[in-house]
């Protein structure tokens, strides 16, 4: 499966969607003792989500409630500091919801007391084989991860008919290379093309992890560039695998 993020009131009406259904943690009064637990611990601001990423987030709970709905399955989130993802699982009855970050700040974010966070690299997480029956991992192969390591650690991991839902940053028409040079949270940064995003699918598929759904040249339109960070307009792209599916051609 392919899909590709078209505007900017698609990620408000994700954001309306998950208000909607109680999903959503921008603003939450539930969250506040959390972040100002983690404020204290850390002399820091407490963390917010990330509004922009709220297209990202329904898409993903929404395919996995699908494609998962027993709340007593074991899912992961790679890549989990700071990602709403973790919360709006929680909220949505998911009783066993992990999730792994280099940061070791992850392990001191909202409900730890209920989400089992752990500090590891991604691409080693520690965790045994066939654990998770769906693994999220949203904004994280665009920042200089090891996309072929990542891809055969998820396919461990995941039971077999396991799903993953990846999310990165793409533009259709390609292009971006003023972006080399930046290094947002202290990582590299690409914006993927068509070319790129075909040999990132490639890598998954020979990890043994295959497009649910198939996918199609045309769904990685996209009319507008309604994302502008760092001086660069491009869009969000969301894929989604199935562990031990066929490859796709």
């Amino acid at each position: 499966m392919i899909r590709t993020l078209q505007s900017t009131s698609e990620i408000e009406a994700s954001r309306r969607s998950l208000q909607r259904r109680g999903l959503s943690s921008l603003g939450s009064a539930q969250l506040l003792p959390w972040q100002l637990l983690y404020a204290a611990r850390f002399i820091a601001r407490p963390l917010q989500v990330d509004a922009i990423k709220s297209w990202d987030v329904d898409s993903a709970i929404r395919l996995i409630e699908r494609h998962v709905p027993d709340r007593d399955a074991s899912i992961l989130d790679m890549g989990c500091f700071n990602s709403e993802v973790v919360y709006a699982l929680h909220a949505a009855g998911y009783r066993n919801v992990h999730g792994i970050d280099l940061n070791p700040r992850c392990e001191w974010m909202p409900y730890w007391h209920r989400i089992q966070y752990r500090t590891g690299d991604l691409t080693r997480s520690g965790y045994s084989t066939g654990t998770f029956q769906a693994i999220t991992c949203l904004s994280v192969v665009e920042h200089g991860v090891d996309v072929a390591a990542l891809a055969a650690e998820a396919r461990r991991l995941l039971t077999p008919g396991g799903i993953l839902v990846v999310t990165t940053d793409f533009d259709v028409r390609g292009g971006h290379s003023g972006h080399a040079g930046l290094t947002p949270f202290g990582l590299h940064w690409r914006i993927f093309d068509p070319t790129s995003i075909r040999k990132l699918i490639s890598v998954f598929a020979s990890a043994g992890l295959g497009l649910l759904e198939g996918g199609r040249e045309a769904d990685l339109v996209h009319d507008s560039c309604p994302i502008q960070w760092n001086g660069e307009r491009y869009t969000f792209l969301l894929l989604v695998f199935r562990a031990g599916a066929a490859r796709v051609s």
